[in-house]
């Protein structure tokens, strides 16, 4: 193949790719609309929904005590450059810089209590497309 042949023939895949991508366009339109994946011979059009945000505290905040309880978790940690800027490392003062830090699993209390989350934010439904 000389010169001009192969830059026909980049020509030629350049239009054949732009003809692909606005098939794929509907594509992608038409089962955006149907809301649900399509599969024909070895190409797949695949829809998601999209990821939505969940609040999952607001329903576990009216838990009760006990299960809150179970799904929190205490960590300690010490602030060692502060106790170490202090001229005797006495126990007391590793006591001032030492502090619990709490954490709640809410969305495990609203799996246990069978709560629903809120929803903060729909996801953006998409399609991708793919050949077998």
């Amino acid at each position: 193949m000389d010169a001009s042949q192969l830059a026909l023939k980049m020509l030629e895949a350049e239009k054949l790719n732009k003809q692909i991508k606005d098939i794929e366009a509907e594509i992608t339109a038409a089962v955006l609309e149907l809301k649900d994946s399509q599969k024909v011979g070895n190409v797949k059009a695949a829809y998601t929904n999209g990821r939505r945000e969940l609040d999952w505290q607001a329903p576990a905040l009216n838990a009760p005590a006990d299960v809150i309880e179970r799904f929190t978790t205490e960590t300690e940690s010490i602030d060692w450059q502060k106790v170490c800027e202090v001229a005797e490392v006495q126990q007391d003062i590793i006591d001032e810089f030492t502090r619990v830090d709490k954490s709640v699993d809410y969305a495990g209390i609203c799996k246990e209590l069978k709560l629903e989350p809120e929803v903060i934010k729909e996801g953006t439904p998409s399609v991708k497309i793919t050949y077998a």
